[in-house]
This record gives C-alpha cells, sequence and structure tokens, in this order.
C-alpha cells in the first residue's frame, strides 16, 4: 500500500462525435487513453453496463507522488505549448471542450498544495479550458 501523497493531470479534449486520429495527427501526439461516442462498455465480467456518451481523447502521466500540483501541471500542459492554434482550430471546428483533470489522493492527511499563478490561469484562459479538481482522501492514523 502507498502512503505517499499522489497526483495525476490529464489534459483531455471531449466532444459529442470527433475524428480522434485526426485531433493525434494534428496536435503530433498520441492520447494515453481515447474512446469514441457508442463504444460499449463492458463490467469485469464482460457484461454490457452502457453505451459511451461521448468521444474523449486524453493525455496523461501515470499518478505521481507530489505535494505541489503544477509540477504535474505544467508537465502535462508544456506539451500543448505552441499548438494554441490547432487547439483553437479543433475546438471551433468539432464544437469540443477541453478539461484540465487534476486528481490527487491524500495519504495520511498531508495535502499538496493547490495554487495556480497567473501565467497558467493566463493559458488556461487563452484554450478555453476548464478546470476539474478530484479529491480523495484516505484515512489516516491519529498519533493517540
Amino acid at each position: 500500500m502507498n502512503h505517499s501523497t499522489r497526483v495525476k493531470v490529464s489534459f483531455n479534449i471531449y466532444g459529442d462525435q470527433f475524428p480522434l486520429d485526426m485531433v493525434s495527427l494534428r496536435m503530433e501526439m498520441s492520447p494515453s487513453y481515447s474512446y469514441s461516442k457508442g463504444e460499449p462498455v463492458y463490467s469485469g465480467s464482460d457484461e454490457l453496463i452502457r453505451y459511451r456518451e461521448e468521444t474523449v481523447w486524453s493525455y496523461s502521466h501515470e499518478y505521481q507522488e507530489s505535494l505541489d500540483v503544477n509540477e504535474q501541471l505544467h508537465e502535462i500542459l508544456y506539451l500543448t505549448k505552441g499548438k494554441e492554434h490547432v487547439l483553437h482550430s479543433i475546438k471551433k471546428e468539432y464544437s469540443l471542450i477541453f478539461r484540465i483533470n487534476i486528481a490527487i489522493i491524500i495519504e495520511e492527511g498531508i495535502t499538496p498544495a493547490l495554487y495556480f499563478h497567473e501565467p497558467l490561469i493566463r493559458y488556461v484562459h487563452s484554450i478555453g479550458a476548464e478546470i476539474d479538481v478530484d479529491l480523495y482522501a484516505n484515512p489516516y492514523k491519529d498519533d493517540e
């Protein structure tokens, strides 16, 4: 069991239907995962649960031990820098939503710094992205 606080940041593109291969080609990077609207979703026992309601292209790294979310934010967003014209173009062409997801697993009450520098806020605004933060606080032992 891992007892260090971990952070995962992903850059996600959501839309009704859009060509995933085209996004990868124009972004010059492959997604960490993707799926298309209408794809089936199965349970662990191969039972059909539902069908995907949207198309998603997502880039992220695995969870990393961290006490400052900005380390992971800068690492992921650095990959989109210089591609703003591509992002604006595909967003307009396919009515897409950009969302930066920050997932934090808090262990033993040790929380990472969670703040956004002005240049980051300006960049996120310039590409028309949203920020979503998910917190998962695991129980910890008191010093009693």
